[in-house]
């Protein structure tokens, strides 16, 4: 009985008695047609047995995975290097004035193009 009481309270979107809609005859609806018997179906046509060739693969590498591989391979000269730069940051002497002057003008002239391009 608890559930009956349950179902009565719930909220359908209909409700009995309500009518949302009105329909009015068959309209556009025509009579049953004939139903034919159904044709059983062709066997196929007999061919010549294809023969499976498998799909070769393909591996296509691009330019910047290259240069990264080129960078790996060449790891030991990095690391040298950088163990000379970060001595050099830790002793004071790295930033010098020509390091300096010519990072600036780098900058200045990477700026000049951006500006020229734009």
């Amino acid at each position: 009985m608890e559930d009956w009481a349950a179902w009565r309270q719930l909220q359908l979107p209909w409700q009995p008695g309500v009518t949302d809609m009105e329909v009015r005859g068959l309209g556009s609806v025509s009579g049953a047609a004939h139903v034919g018997r159904v044709a059983g179906a062709s066997a196929p046509a007999q061919s010549a047995p294809t023969q499976f060739v498998a799909p070769q693969d393909e591996v296509e590498i691009s330019s910047a995975a290259r240069m990264l591989d080129a960078a790996n391979r060449t790891g030991g000269v990095r690391e040298q290097r950088l163990e000379q730069i970060k001595a050099a940051i830790a002793a004071g002497t790295y930033d010098t004035p020509e390091k300096m002057s010519i990072a600036v003008e780098r900058m200045l002239a990477g700026l000049a193009q951006e500006v020229a391009g734009s």
